[in-house]
């Protein structure tokens, strides 16, 4: 869904611009990390996400995303995510399974005791 998949953090992460006059050398792009994985579309109420490419990146909006849905939902829907200030669902963040926290595994002495 146009979404950058960090390796670790998955899409939950915020991108912001910084200013500099430092030389700064580029790397080079982030493989994709979706896979064959359809999480995303699954979830998605308004079906916005097409999924017809999930081995390079996208090209365009267009290819990936039905927009208008998006963008209808997200300014039909008053519900708001904390902290974040532009209207936005998230169905697709959340339902992405990169950089989830796991739960730690219970020990078998805490298995005992509950």
């Amino acid at each position: 869904s146009l979404l950058l998949v960090h390796p670790k953090f998955g899409p939950r992460i915020r991108l912001v611009t910084v200013l500099t006059d430092m030389d700064v050398t580029p790397d080079s792009p982030m493989k994709n990390q979706c896979g064959k994985c359809v999480a995303c579309v699954r979830a998605c109420p308004v079906k916005a996400i097409k999924n017809v490419n999930t081995e390079h990146h996208y090209q365009n909006r267009d290819e990936a995303l039905h927009f208008d849905r998006c963008v209808d939902h997200v300014t039909s829907n008053p519900e708001r995510i904390p902290f974040v200030e532009a209207p936005i669902c998230g169905v697709c963040i959340r339902a992405c399974p990169k950089g989830k926290k796991r739960s730690k595994p219970q020990t078998e002495e805490q298995d005992l005791s509950g």
